[in-house]
C-alpha cells in the first residue's frame, strides 16, 4: 500500500477521533447542562433537540459554499465552527442563547458528516470503502468510549464545571482541524464535481433507501432511550452504562463488519439488517424487563453497522462526479425523518407506546422490500433489478 493511500486512510480516522470525542461530551453533558444551569423544562429539550437536526436537513446548503471553497478546507473550517460553539455552550446563561449556540454547534457538526462522507466516495475505493468505514466506526466507538470514561473521572473524582468540560471538549476537535490542515496534503480528486443539487431519477432506490434508513434511526435515536428511561426508570449512570457497552461492542465489531459487506454483498447485507430490525422492533414493542430492553438496544445499535452497505451500493453506482451533491442530497432526505417522526410518533407515544415500535416493524419492511431491488452486482448503468 502506497504513502497516499494510507495517508488518505490515516485523514479518516484522526477525523473519526475527532469528530466523536466532541460530539459525544455535548451529547453526554447537554441534558444536564439544560436542566440544572438553564431550568429546560420538557418542551425547552424537545425545542433544542428538534433545532439540533434542521442543519441536518439543511445539509444541501454546504453546495454553496463549495462553490468557492475546496472541500477538504471547508471540512477543516466546518471543525473548527464546530468546536467554537461547543466551547462556548458551558457559557450560555439563557434558553434563547443555548438553543442559537446549539444551532451554530449543529451546522458545523453536520458539514463535517457531509463532507466527510463526500470524500470517502470520492478518495477510497469501491474495494476499501466499507473497510475503511468500518473500521473508522471502530476507532470512533472507542474515542466515544474513552470519552465517556473521562467524563465519569472528571464529573465525579475532580468535580470538574460545566465550563471546562465544554471549553475541552471544543477545543480537542479545533486542535484536530488545525493538526489535519497543515499535516495532510490536498488529496487529488480524479474528478470534478458537479455542484448543483439535483435529484437523479437513476438514483431513486439510493434516494429511497436513505429515507428509511433516516427514519429507522429516529426511533433509535429519540424513543428507544426513552422506553428504557419511561418503562423501566433507568437513572443516568445506568443508562450511561449501556452506552459504555454499546461503544465497547462497536468498537470490536465495526471492522468486522466493513470487512464482511464486500464478502457477502450489499443487497444481502442489507436484507439481514432489515430482517433482524423487524425482529428487535417487534421485541421492542412487547419488552417486559429492563434487561431485556437494554439487551435490546445494544443490539439494536449494533445492525447500525450494516448500513455501511448503503454508502457502499452508492459508491458502485454513483457518477464519479455525482459524488459531493449526493451526499449532500442524502443527508438532507436522511433528515426529513429527522424533522417529521419525533413529532409525528410522539403523539402516537402518548396513545400507545407499543404502536411506535409495531410501524418500526413496518417501516423496516417496507426497507427490506426495497433493499431486495438492489443487483447483486451494483454497478453505474445497473442501479436496480429493474435494469437489464
Amino acid at each position: 500500500m502506497n504513502k497516499k493511500i494510507v495517508k488518505e486512510h490515516m485523514f479518516f480516522f484522526i477525523l473519526a477521533i475527532g469528530t466523536s470525542c466532541t460530539f459525544t461530551l455535548w451529547r453526554a453533558l447537554i441534558n444536564n447542562y439544560s436542566v440544572e444551569a438553564i431550568h429546560f423544562v420538557g418542551k425547552d429539550i424537545g425545542i433544542l433537540q428538534s433545532v439540533r437536526e434542521v442543519p441536518g436537513l439543511l445539509a444541501v446548503t454546504a453546495l454553496i459554499f463549495l462553490l468557492f471553497i475546496p472541500e477538504q478546507i471547508f471540512l477543516t473550517l466546518s471543525m473548527v465552527v464546530f468546536g467554537i460553539f461547543v466551547m462556548l455552550t458551558g457559557f450560555f446563561s439563557s434558553k434563547t442563547s443555548l438553543i442559537l449556540g446549539t444551532l451554530g454547534m449543529s451546522f458545523g457538526f453536520h458539514y463535517i458528516e457531509t463532507i466527510k462522507q463526500s470524500l470517502s466516495y470520492q478518495l477510497l475505493r469501491k474495494e476499501n470503502l466499507t473497510r475503511i468505514l468500518g473500521k473508522s466506526g471502530g476507532i470512533g466507538a472507542m474515542t466515544s468510549l474513552i470519552t465517556f470514561l473521562t467524563i465519569l473521572l472528571f464529573w465525579k473524582v475532580l468535580d470538574t464545571s460545566y465550563q471546562t468540560m465544554y471549553l475541552v471538549g471544543g477545543g480537542v476537535v479545533i486542535l484536530i482541524a488545525i493538526y489535519m490542515h497543515f499535516y495532510f496534503p490536498k488529496f487529488h480528486v480524479e474528478f470534478e464535481q458537479d455542484k448543483k443539487p439535483t435529484l437523479k431519477k437513476k438514483y431513486w432506490l439510493y434516494y429511497v433507501l436513505t429515507i428509511l434508513s433516516g427514519a429507522r434511526r429516529q426511533i433509535f435515536v429519540v424513543f428507544a432511550p426513552f422506553l428504557l428511561v419511561t418503562k423501566f426508570n433507568l437513572k443516568v449512570d445506568q443508562l450511561v452504562t449501556v452506552f459504555i457497552i454499546n461503544q465497547f461492542l462497536l468498537m470490536i465489531i465495526s471492522p468486522k463488519v466493513g470487512k464482511l459487506i464486500p464478502k457477502i454483498g450489499e443487497k444481502t447485507a442489507l436484507i439481514i439488517e432489515y430482517l433482524f430490525l423487524m425482529i428487535i422492533f417487534f421485541c421492542y414493542a412487547n419488552v417486559r424487563t429492563k434487561t431485556q430492553g437494554e439487551i435490546l438496544y445494544i443490539l439494536d445499535n449494533l445492525f447500525f453497522g450494516l448500513s455501511f452497505a448503503l454508502s457502499s451500493y452508492f459508491k458502485k453506482i454513483g457518477n464519479p462526479k455525482d459524488m459531493a451533491a449526493t451526499s449532500s442530497l442524502s443527508f438532507t432526505l436522511n433528515h426529513t425523518m429527522a424533522v417529521i417522526i419525533p413529532v409525528t410518533f410522539g403523539y402516537i407515544w402518548l396513545k400507545n407506546p407499543a404502536s411506535v415500535f409495531y410501524l418500526g416493524v413496518g417501516l423496516a419492511l417496507t426497507s427490506l422490500v426495497f433493499s431486495t431491488f438492489i443487483p447483486k452486482d451494483p454497478k453505474m448503468s445497473k442501479e436496480t433489478i429493474f435494469i437489464r
